[in-house]
C-alpha cells in the first residue's frame, strides 16, 4: 500500500540592519569641443576621487560604472551636430559604514560631482548568507506547521520527508533614488539619508509521508 503524502510550501522573511551602502554619482561635461569634454571629465573626476580618499580613505572602494561621450541632438534637430558633445563618468562608492553615507554625499557635493544617481543600502555577503540560512530554516518550520495542520485535519501524523526543495531566496535592498543635480553650496550641505532594514526571504516546498494517528 502506498503511503499517503502531503505537499506544502513554507515561507519566511528575515530583516536585518544594512551593513553596506553604495552611493552612485556622476560627473558631467558638455562642450562643442570633444577634447574639452574629455579634459573636464578627467579634471573633475580627479578632484572628486582625491577628496573621497583624503576625507574618507575610499580610493579602493570607488568603481567606474559608465564612461561615455555622445554627440547631442535637440528634439527639433533632424541631424546630430557633430560638434555638440556630452560626457558622463558614472561611479559607485561602496561603504561598509552606513552612517557615513551623508558625509560622503556632502563631499561629493562640495568637490565637483554633478548628480547623485542612487543610494542603496544592502547587506554584505557574509551577513546575507546568515540571514538566508535563517530564512530557509524558518521556511522549513513554516512548511512543517502547514503539513501538521493538514494532517491533523484527517487524523494523520507526519512521518518522513519524501522531497524538499528550496524554491527561492531573495533579498530586497533599500534604494534611495535621486537623479537630481548637486547644486548646493558648501554652507547648504548637511545630508542625512535614512535607511531601513533589508529583508531576506525564502520559500521551500516539502513533501511528507503520512501515517494514521
Amino acid at each position: 500500500m502506498t503511503d499517503s503524502t502531503v505537499s506544502v510550501t513554507g515561507e519566511s522573511t528575515v530583516t536585518e540592519t544594512p551593513d553596506q551602502a553604495a552611493v552612485s554619482f556622476s560627473v558631467v561635461s558638455e562642450d562643442d569641443d570633444q577634447s574639452v569634454v574629455v579634459s573636464e571629465l578627467d579634471d573633475d573626476s580627479t578632484t572628486v576621487l582625491a577628496a573621497l580618499e583624503e576625507q574618507h580613505g575610499l580610493s579602493e572602494e570607488v568603481t567606474t560604472q559608465r564612461y561615455s561621450i555622445d554627440r547631442q541632438r535637440s528634439p527639433h534637430q533632424e541631424e546630430v551636430d557633430e560638434e555638440d558633445y556630452r560626457g558622463i563618468h558614472a561611479y559607485t562608492v561602496t561603504l561598509t559604514d552606513t552612517e557615513r553615507v551623508g558625509d560622503v554625499i556632502d563631499t561629493l557635493v562640495t568637490n565637483g560631482a554633478d548628480s547623485l544617481d542612487n543610494v542603496e543600502f544592502n547587506l554584505s555577503d557574509s551577513t546575507y548568507q546568515e540571514c538566508r540560512e535563517e530564512a530557509i530554516r524558518g521556511a522549513v518550520e513554516d512548511a512543517r506547521n502547514e503539513a501538521r495542520i493538514a494532517a491533523e485535519a484527517e487524523n494523520l501524523v507526519l512521518n518522513s520527508v519524501v522531497e524538499m526543495n528550496v524554491d527561492r531566496t531573495n533579498r530586497a535592498p533599500v534604494s534611495r533614488s535621486s537623479g537630481v543635480a548637486l547644486a548646493m553650496s558648501a554652507e547648504d550641505v548637511s545630508t542625512d539619508v535614512k535607511n531601513e532594514d533589508v529583508s531576506v526571504s525564502a520559500t521551500v516546498s516539502v513533501e511528507y509521508t503520512l501515517t494514521q494517528a
